[in-house]
């Protein structure tokens, strides 16, 4: 399960993915998650990891990127550690 907030968008949140890549790259999106269609929000969804997925996530390799309204291409992002 993931969850997590986030606030001061410039405009609603639309979408948000789990992408994959090394720290400080971006990647290709391995998952989806729920967000809030607001400035302010949550992110939430559960998630099913193979052996190779977990390795990754302990090897900090997934980050989740918002994307907004005035951001499509995304707005925010974080490494999950």
């Amino acid at each position: 399960m993931i969850t997590g907030t986030f606030e001061g968008l410039s405009s609603p949140a639309t979408v948000a993915h789990i992408p994959q890549a090394p720290l400080a790259r971006r990647g290709p999106m391995a998952f989806t998650v729920e967000v809030t269609t607001a400035i302010s929000g949550e992110v939430s969804g559960i998630l099913e990891l193979d052996d190779a997925q977990i390795q990754a996530l302990r090897n900090s390799e997934y980050y989740i990127q918002i994307h907004t309204e005035n951001n499509t291409v995304g707005e925010i992002r974080g490494w999950l550690m």
